[in-house]
């Protein structure tokens, strides 16, 4: 098995049945860093084609969010929000009352233009085409 360009390692553990998804937050290996730039000569490059929605929403975050906000709570949050910028301090002021003593850094980046509507129960796995993936050299992990 390889972890693909759209998987953590957590998340490739998931999958091959190595772990439960409620133990995933607590799970040793969710920080766990694959690659990482400047610490070897060769970088593996992982490449992906999204293919972006309406209305679709980029977050780009610290794990000082989401080691205490789940991926639900964010999505809630970037829905209601009348802003961007507002989605974000809500996001941090969710993280900070829920014991975030980390650093906290979040962006939300709204997605404008001619896109294809959003489709009802479509999941972002459909719509994500894998170009290159990143395969883990079993020393690496």
């Amino acid at each position: 098995a390889q972890v693909t360009k759209d998987q953590s390692y957590v998340q490739f553990m998931i999958d091959s049945g190595l772990l439960e998804p409620e133990n995933a937050a607590t799970s040793p290996f969710r920080s766990v860093i694959l690659q990482a730039l400047g610490q070897t000569p060769k970088v593996q490059v992982a490449i992906g084609r999204l293919e972006l929605r309406q209305k679709d929403c980029l977050v780009l975050c610290s794990d000082g969010l989401t080691n205490h906000v789940t991926p639900d709570e964010i999505r809630e949050i970037i829905l209601i929000a009348p802003t961007l910028d507002e989605a974000c301090n809500a996001l941090v002021k969710l993280a900070l009352a829920k014991g975030g003593d980390d650093n906290i850094t979040v962006i939300v980046a709204g997605i404008s233009g001619e896109l294809p509507a959003q489709i009802e129960g479509e999941r972002i796995s459909e719509t994500l085409q894998v170009v290159q993936a990143w395969k883990a050299e079993s020393k690496s992990l």
